[in-house]
């Protein structure tokens, strides 16, 4: 599997990952806000071992699964 990051503003590829771990890591960091309070909007798009999309993770679902339904641990996307 492999994990692609989008910036959903612009549309851009932002980084691919290797590891589902890694690429929460990164969502979470887009997605926590800076010291101004902006956030960067992302989608996290989850390859299969045949390179075709599996899925898009965004918006709440993204934060859920980057911060834990709790705010805490992230949880498993695959």
């Amino acid at each position: 599997m492999t994990y692609q990051l989008w910036d959903l503003a612009s549309r851009n590829l932002i980084d691919e990952f290797p590891v589902e771990a890694e690429a929460l890591d990164a969502a979470r960091a887009y997605l926590t806000p800076d010291d101004d309070g902006v956030a960067v909007d992302v989608a996290l798009v989850v390859y299969g071992d045949d390179d075709q999309p599996m899925r898009s993770i965004h918006g709440d679902e993204l934060t859920a699964a980057a911060f834990g339904a709790d705010g805490g641990r992230a949880r498993r996307l695959a």
